[in-house]
């Protein structure tokens, strides 16, 4: 990689566009890039590396915390940085744009435009250039690719970092680890420790979950178990050795003695189990015994009562008896009852039957009674057509009433038409001209309703425009005041700028120590550092003045924002409404309203209207029918009349003849009725009386001879003597219930089994009872102890069962976790097998590091004259790990030593070797990209002439690759040497340049 030409424009301190020519500058193979503090000398270099990455270096970057654009640009300037180069036989152009707040073009205010950027070719066959890119990911992604490395490799490789360099001579091992592993990319190594690592965790965790798994069932074996085991559970935690084959050994001892158990158990059960069969055995026998006691003491209990009871029972048979015989009268008795209760009711049926005759018939007997019964019912025969008569007569009646009222109806139905169609012509014509008039309102709706929205859309957009444009003054007002605070801030912060810059030698001489390097020209010794003065300005207050103007800035761009969107806003709004006035478009728009609800009310009644005279149509044409139907009915009326009142004259003179003194045919005949009945009843009653007396007499006669024929003196004496059924059931209940007892006594007594019984001695039944309830307590206990055990026994085989199997599965497991292990402690350099604790990442940059200081070597005898060289140690610092050990051999000495104890010149030319030996490797590993142009950044102030003179010869050797190094110092002495020379000058406006080549 060359570099030919570099652009800057409103970058960093540069607040114009400055040119560097690098063709010009490398001819000599050295150039000098010098200038005072604060000038820009680095920003020369951030440009190189933004060009190229679109960043600045990482450092840097991070510790800025702002923009790249300078701050003495010229507001309408944009900040571009242009690079032209030569990579892989290549001749490049890159140039980038950073994001910048530009003035509006028009109206105040700011507005931001996107980064941009360009890479183009330089094609030497036709002698132009070509444009390749836009995107900034395909450039970044392109010149990454032609120089094979990242933005943290460039800035280690090409702009050499002498003070990186110094410190990571003097660095620990982790130091340094962290270095190469930035610049040889080897986080692949520490993600491969990680993952190491992480496995071997989740293998031990699954291990341990196993064993606690294993240790669970363990424990629920010993619960299970109880304290049949003598042997205790061995005390081992997940993860130890030897849990697996414990706890199956532990579960094997338990298997057997819980076998044992219940082999103990099981002759226990039998042996209850016989005992309880002789004691219920036993129990049956005395229960029975106690039993046939019992019951032949109950036998003659109940015989002693019996005989207690015996005069009663005689009188209670004698009683019985006399009741049998009375029985056989009961039917004559029965016979007599019902024949005297049939008198009495025949005998008051007649008497109540002659009260309702008339006085006539007071004394008449069945036969004369019967006669005068026909007779009445003669007469009501002939009756029956007059009956006929009358009700037609009714209904002729009914139907003349009918025929007037069906007269009336007609009648106000022909004047209720002729009324109502008097007037149909003038309703007809008023209603059509409702039809019409609503029909142009619902017209005239339709056209106000077009004419409605666009005014009430100008009327809106008129009262938004009022509003925008008295947000338009107060934010302008705004936007001022906001600009007027930011420019006084930035020249405040301009201010205290300059007079930072006026005493930066006091500020850099403050962080000074004795014996170490001078930041600026590298010396280590310091006769007579700068001194503050009074109201020196630091960089906190530097920082807070620019975090003021910035924040000012800020706002005021984002008022002036604000007004511009407002200004936009009144526009779209005039534009929208006119010119007219609020008042005018809200009047106009009212006054619009109101027609347009005045006609949409008007044509609402359209449909209403054109319904009214379709139904007044309907309504014309149903009454002329109905007054048509009505004549026809009052025609045919005319001759029904006529025929209904000759019908009613006949009628009427037959029935006048049929009443007699009665008010009508029908009720004539209900006098008739009611006398034939009660004649009839009457001889029916007494013809029933006199058979009931007969009747009477015959049973009397026949009661007398029964009562004769049972033994009774008198028939009252066989009725005494009759008992009824309740007393009847009674009575032989009682008689029925001695004879059994008797019966039962009799049969107990004479039972052999039960008399043998009671000559034996009283049964003990509660002794009995207790020992075969011992007997039964004592099977259930056995049982249960059997039980027990056999659940113990299962229980003991089915987790040992699962226990043999957690530990076959975990079998393989453990082997991996080993395997795993074994090599994640040998890649983090845990193991013991590990002897120098020697990670994999630092394994491999050991490797790296030992090409960096082979390489470095080569330059640091030369620079040394012969006397230093570079070696790479992997010896254990202490306790600690080793690997990246970097030790000086001194050809003088011919002893070791650490890269911490070289002095501060020793230091710089030793980095310096280093640097240009880490640039070779890096180089190298990127591909072997050729690096024509490097820059050295300070350092030089520490070394005497002779030193100073090696190295740069060193140096000067780089030509002999056609190579070209920039070196940035301070150092007068080097502006004698060097020729060719780059020198930033400050200024209050912003740094300029200026080059000098070889020939000048």
């Amino acid at each position: 990689m060359r570099l030919h030409r570099l652009d800057i424009t409103a970058f960093g301190p540069f607040g114009g566009t400055q040119s560097v020519d690098f063709d010009e500058l490398s001819a000599a193979g050295l150039f000098l890039l010098h200038g005072p503090t604060g000038a820009g000398k680095t920003s020369v270099l951030d440009a190189v590396c933004y060009a190229l990455y679109g960043a600045v270096p990482g450092a840097r970057q991070s510790g800025q915390g702002q923009t790249l654009r300078s701050d003495h640009a010229a507001p309408a300037t944009r900040t571009e940085i242009t690079l032209e180069l030569t990579v892989a036989g290549r001749r490049l152009e890159v140039t980038r744009q950073p994001p910048w707040a530009r003035p509006k073009k028009r109206g105040t205010g700011t507005t931001t435009e996107k980064a941009q950027s360009w890479l183009r070719e330089y094609e030497a066959s036709a002698g132009t250039w070509k444009d390749l890119s836009r995107s900034h990911q395909e450039i970044g992604e392109e010149i990454t690719q032609l120089l094979g490395m990242s933005r943290e490799q460039f800035c280690q490789v090409v702009l050499l970092p002498q003070g990186d360099f110094a410190r990571f001579l003097r660095a620990d091992a982790e130091a340094r680890g962290k270095l190469l592993g930035r610049l040889f990319d080897t986080h692949r190594f520490a993600e491969v420790e990680k993952r190491l690592a992480e496995r071997r965790r989740a293998t031990e965790a699954e291990a341990r979950e196993g064993d606690a798994a294993l240790l669970a069932d363990a424990h629920r074996m010993q619960q299970a178990a109880g304290d049949i085991v003598e042997v205790p559970l061995p005390d081992l935690a997940p993860g130890e050795p030897g849990l697996a084959e414990a706890v199956l050994t532990w579960a094997a001892v338990a298997r057997s003695t819980a076998r044992e158990r219940l082999t103990l158990a099981r002759g226990a059960r039998t042996a209850a189990e016989s005992a309880q069969t002789a004691a219920d055995r036993v129990l049956d026998d005395v229960r029975e015994v106690a039993r046939l006691q019992r019951r032949f003491t109950e036998a003659r209990e109940r015989a002693a009562r019996l005989e207690e009871r015996a005069d009663a029972h005689q009188e209670a048979q004698a009683l019985m008896e006399r009741a049998r015989k009375a029985e056989a009268v009961a039917p004559a008795l029965d016979l007599r009852d019902a024949a005297e209760a049939e008198h009495r009711s025949a005998a008051t049926a007649e008497a109540r039957a002659r009260l309702a005759l008339p006085d006539t018939y007071a004394g008449a007997g069945a036969p004369g009674l019967a006669a005068a019964a026909r007779k009445a019912a003669e007469e009501l025969g002939g009756l029956e057509s007059a009956r006929r008569a009358e009700r037609r007569l009714g209904e002729l009646t009914q139907e003349r009433a009918s025929l007037d009222r069906q007269e009336r109806e007609d009648d106000d139905v022909r004047q209720d038409a002729e009324s109502w169609l008097a007037t149909w012509e003038a309703t007809r014509a008023d209603l059509q001209a409702r039809i019409e008039s609503a029909q142009e309102a619902a017209t005239r709706a339709e056209q106000l309703a077009v004419q409605r929205d666009p005014a009430q859309a100008r009327l809106r957009a008129a009262r938004r425009r009022d509003q925008f444009a008295r947000d338009a003054a107060a934010t302008h007002a705004q936007a001022l005041a906001a600009r007027e605070r930011a420019t006084d801030a930035r020249a405040h912060w301009l201010d205290l700028k300059e007079q930072r810059l006026q005493g930066i030698a006091a500020e850099l001489a403050a962080g000074l120590v004795d014996g170490e390097p001078c930041a600026v020209c590298g010396a280590t010794e310091h006769p007579e550092p700068a001194r503050r003065i009074d109201g020196h300005v630091d960089r906190e207050a530097e920082e807070r003045a620019l975090d003021a103007y910035q924040r000012a800035d800020e706002q005021a761009t984002a008022d002036e924002r604000r007004l511009g969107v407002v200004r936009e806003a009144v526009a779209a709004a005039t534009a929208e409404a006119g010119d007219a006035p609020t008042a005018q478009l809200a009047e106009q728009a009212d006054e619009l309203e109101r027609h347009y609800a005045e006609a949409r009310a008007a044509g609402s009644g359209l449909h209403a209207a054109r319904e009214r005279l379709a139904h007044a149509g309907l309504e014309r044409e149903r009454r002329v029918v109905a007054q048509q139907e009505a004549a026809l009915r009052a025609a045919a009326r005319v001759s029904h009349r006529d025929r209904n009142d000759r019908e009613r004259a006949s009628l009427e003179e037959e029935l006048t003849q049929a009443r007699g003194a009665a008010d009508s045919v029908a009720a004539r005949a209900a006098q008739l009725e009611r006398q034939a009945a009660l004649l009839t009843q009457a001889a029916d009653a007494v013809r029933a009386a006199e058979d009931a007396a007969q009747r009477l007499k015959d049973a009397d006669a026949r009661l007398s001879d029964a009562a004769f024929r049972a033994g009774f003196d008198t028939p009252q004496a066989a009725a005494a003597a009759l008992l009824d059924d309740a007393a009847h059931r009674d009575l032989q209940r009682r008689l029925d219930a001695w004879q059994l007892e008797e019966s039962a006594v009799r049969a107990v007594l004479a039972e052999a089994d039960t008399a043998a019984a009671a000559r034996q001695p009283a049964a003990d039944l509660a002794a009995a009872e207790r020992a075969a309830e011992s007997a039964a307590r004592r099977l259930r206990e056995t049982a249960s102890a059997q039980d027990e055990a056999a659940r113990r026994c299962a229980e003991l085989d089915r987790l040992s069962t699962r226990a043999g199997t957690s530990v076959r599965r975990l079998a393989p497991l453990r082997e991996e976790f080993d395997r795993v292990a074994r090599l994640a402690g040998l890649a983090a350099g845990t193991s013991a097998e590990n002897e120098r604790r020697m990670r994999l990442e630092s394994y491999v940059l050991a490797a790296r590091l030992e090409q960096v200081a082979a390489a470095a070597t080569v330059r640091l005898q030369r620079m040394s004259s012969g006397r230093y060289t570079l070696v790479h140690s992997d010896d254990r610092a202490g306790r600690g790990r080793s690997g990246l050990g970097l030790h000086v051999v001194d050809a003088w000495t011919g002893r070791e030593r650490d890269t911490a104890t070289l002095s501060g010149g020793e230091t710089f030319f030793a980095s310096l070797a280093l640097a240009l030996g880490l640039a070779d490797v890096v180089t190298d590993e990127a591909g072997g990209v050729r690096l024509d142009t490097l820059f050295i950044d300070e350092g030089f102030g520490s070394l005497d002439d002779q030193t100073l003179d090696e190295v740069l010869d060193v140096l000067d050797s780089l030509r002999e690759r056609d190579r070209s190094v920039g070196i940035v110092s301070h150092v007068a002495d080097l502006r004698r040497r060097i020729h060719a020379q780059l020198e930033v000058v400050k200024g209050r406006t912003g740094s300029v340049v200026r080059q000098r080549g070889v020939q000048d």
